[in-house]
């Protein structure tokens, strides 16, 4: 009698233990990993922002250089950016010390590179009756 009771508490921990794992490996998995960089990310260094912590400011390293540190190019609100793909290429096309530091051969080719935000679908305009 107990070892019948000893087999039937261990096959119902197995039996447990087997749905427990099968429910802990068949969820959808959500991605934690935060997004690969954007393709201007080289050109920006990017700094806490004490503001909205999941947004960084991005700091043109271009001006960094024009102004001889990241403290001073910081403190200059022309020299920051909220650290997005089209804010980022938007501002190096406005910038004067980054079309300064590159020919403008190569400023044509880095502002030519893809947004990612720019393959992400529109949302259709509804149409009026």
């Amino acid at each position: 009698m107990m070892i019948t009771r000893i087999i039937y508490n261990a096959d119902r921990m197995l039996a447990h233990d087997n749905l427990n794992f099968k429910l802990f490996f068949n969820k959808k998995k959500t991605s934690t990993m935060p997004p690969p960089p954007h393709n201007f990310r080289n050109y920006f260094t990017l700094t806490n922002n004490p503001n909205n912590p999941t947004n960084a400011i991005a700091v043109c390293n271009c001006c960094i250089r024009k102004y001889g540190g990241l403290g001073i190019a910081q403190l200059k609100p022309e020299c920051c950016i909220v650290n997005r793909a089209h804010l980022c290429r938007t501002y190096l096309s406005k910038c004067e010390a980054f079309r300064e530091s590159y020919s403008e051969e190569e400023v044509k080719k880095i502002l030519a590179l893809p947004v990612p935000e720019d393959k992400k679908k529109k949302p259709k305009k509804r149409q009026r009756h």
